[in-house]
């Protein structure tokens, strides 16, 4: 017997799923930071007087992302 959803139902599902996606994002912007602040502390991979250009941070960003995200494909655009 298929199972049909009321309003309430998917209101309450959109909100939940809102909800999720606003957690992974504040967990992958920690990450992120906290890698970035690592490499400004000089305890990361790169020298600390490295200048990083803004292809290097996108970089840095999406393989930080898709790090926290398994399977995920992260696009950055402008």
């Amino acid at each position: 017997m298929a199972t049909v959803m009321n309003e309430d139902q998917k209101r309450i599902l959109a909100e939940a799923m809102i909800e999720a996606f606003e957690i992974i994002e504040r967990n992958m912007m920690k990450v992120i930071d906290e890698k970035f602040d690592a490499i400004i502390d000089g305890k990361g991979e790169a020298d600390e007087a490295e200048v990083f250009s803004e292809e290097r941070i996108r970089t840095i960003a999406t393989e930080e992302a898709e790090n926290v995200v398994e399977g995920c494909s992260i696009s950055i655009d402008v």
